[in-house]
């Protein structure tokens, strides 16, 4: 689509489609209510030097989402 010259909108959260992005408009700073303001836009790397936006953070490293050390394997057997 944006091939033949559309602009397409897409609302994600995911890294790697951020990334891959032409431009990027960070909105929050929270969820709902806690919403709605610009944070943030431009390419990636300009949204990764933004002090405003929480997305910067992650995308940037200065932040991170640790995992669970202690991840549970399930034991139980699937009856086939």
């Amino acid at each position: 689509m944006r091939d033949l010259g559309n602009t397409v909108i897409v609302v994600e959260h995911d890294p790697a489609m951020m990334v891959a992005a032409d431009y990027v408009i960070d909105i929050g700073p929270g969820a709902g209510l806690e919403g709605g303001k610009v944070m943030a836009k431009g390419t990636v790397a300009e949204i990764k030097k933004s002090k405003n936006s929480l997305t910067g953070d992650y995308l940037s490293g200065r932040l991170k989402i640790e995992c669970a050390k202690d991840i549970k394997q399930d034991k139980r057997k699937i009856n086939q």
